[in-house]
């Protein structure tokens, strides 16, 4: 369960990671961090190095935004996927006392 926003910025590293199976993810994190969902790779094939590094937190207990860079890379033996030190912007919201990301915003 994802009860503070530390837990949430873990849960999306876990996701980035493949720790999570994807029929557990859905939804704006799924479409947006879960590598079978962004890159043509072979799940069972594949190494990453992620990294979330969080910047500010504002919230009011029931919606606020995460401010983060995060450095994530897929590689197999010939092709390397990934961004590097991506700046976001996570708004969220409390939903049934857990804390879910409802809206991501990426600079180009």
């Amino acid at each position: 369960m994802v009860y503070t926003t530390n837990d949430l910025i873990n849960y999306v590293e876990r996701i980035m990671l493949n720790e999570i199976p994807l029929e557990e993810v859905e939804g704006t994190i799924y479409k947006h961090f879960h590598p079978i969902a962004i890159y043509p790779i072979d799940v069972d094939k594949f190494n990453c190095d992620v990294k979330v590094h969080k910047g500010w937190i504002f919230h009011d207990l029931k919606k606020g935004e995460i401010n983060v860079i995060y450095h994530v890379r897929y590689y197999d033996d010939n092709k390397i996927f990934g961004g590097c030190n991506a700046p976001s912007k996570w708004l969220i919201e409390r939903v049934d006392g857990k804390w879910e990301i409802v809206k991501i915003i990426e600079k180009p």
